[in-house]
């Protein structure tokens, strides 16, 4: 695939430094990645308290500094502390979530960021345990309390991206939304159930390739059926057991089947690597095989 379509999401800075977030260590990623031949980065707010490192005075500047002497563009900002609270049972923690999302969507408008990207949950208050892949996976135990709750949990949850597709568009920036196992969104499907009920031309999906195969959905399939609403397809090696973020191997038959999928449908987007969980000394070797497994795909 073309070199320009790699990216390579927040997952990078994670996969080393995990919830400990600083504007160092993004200014360090983008030199990192611009050395390993990467055209594309996102960058986070992972929780709350990473709201502040964009505020710092001048951060704005230096990411944008950064970002164009790495060789490297800023093509996407994950809103994702927004997330669960977007997801509740409770109407006010909803309201916190398009809250939070609207601040996100001023930075992502103050670094110049075209694409701002939230992920699926299930309402935490249904929620008996969490999996331990990583910080901020999704469910593990869960349940619907009522029919009736269920579909009142669904409404509210479409009207907060309806606000929050207002306040997205207010802004100029799109929004992509990341279905994820055992959430709300889990597949292609509901994503585009997601898109029946809104209708907007600003909404997107952002296609994990490890969720969809853990929920045993075809990946080319998806990718077919979201056709022009796919704005960013997630790599990483998968074993369709777990939510763990892989290496990719040469060869692996998802990522050389989605990979044709997109050219069938002249994807326009990034295919963006993910991938965490390994030693902290092989994760730029990791990254740097993806990116030419990508590149000769």
């Amino acid at each position: 695939m073309k070199p320009e379509q790699i990216g390579c999401s927040p997952g990078y800075t994670f996969a080393h430094y995990g919830l400990d977030s600083t504007l160092e260590r993004f200014l360090w990623s983008l030199d990192r990645l611009g050395s390993m031949g990467y055209r594309n980065f996102g960058l986070e707010i992972l929780e709350p308290v990473h709201t502040c490192i964009y505020r710092t005075p001048g951060a704005i500047e230096q990411l944008g500094e950064r970002s164009r002497a790495a060789g490297v563009a800023l093509n996407h900002f994950t809103i994702w502390h927004c997330t669960t609270n977007l997801h509740s049972v409770d109407p006010e923690r909803r309201r916190l979530g398009v809250r939070q999302f609207t601040e996100g969507c001023e930075i992502a408008r103050d670094l110049g960021i075209p694409l701002v990207t939230v992920g699926s949950d299930w309402p935490p208050e249904w929620v008996s345990s969490y999996r331990g892949e990583y910080e901020h996976a999704p469910a593990a135990e869960f349940f619907v309390a009522s029919p009736a709750e269920y579909s009142d949990v669904w409404n509210g949850y479409v009207d907060a991206m309806r606000r929050c597709l207002e306040t997205a568009a207010q802004r100029g920036v799109k929004l992509g939304v990341e279905p994820r196992a055992n959430s709300l969104l889990a597949t292609s499907d509901s994503f585009l159930r997601l898109w029946d009920a809104v209708r907007s031309d600003n909404l997107y999906c952002v296609l994990d390739a490890m969720h969809a195969v853990y929920h045993r959905e075809n990946l080319p399939a998806a990718i077919k059926k979201l056709g022009p609403r796919l704005v960013t397809l997630q790599i990483s090696g998968t074993d369709g057991a777990s939510l763990n973020h892989l290496p990719l191997a040469p060869g692996d038959p998802v990522t050389t089947s989605a990979v044709r999928a997109l050219e069938e449908i002249g994807f326009p987007g990034t295919v963006d690597v993910e991938m965490y969980g390994m030693p902290a000394v092989e994760v730029d070797e990791c990254y740097r095989q993806a990116r030419e497994i990508l590149e000769h795909t």
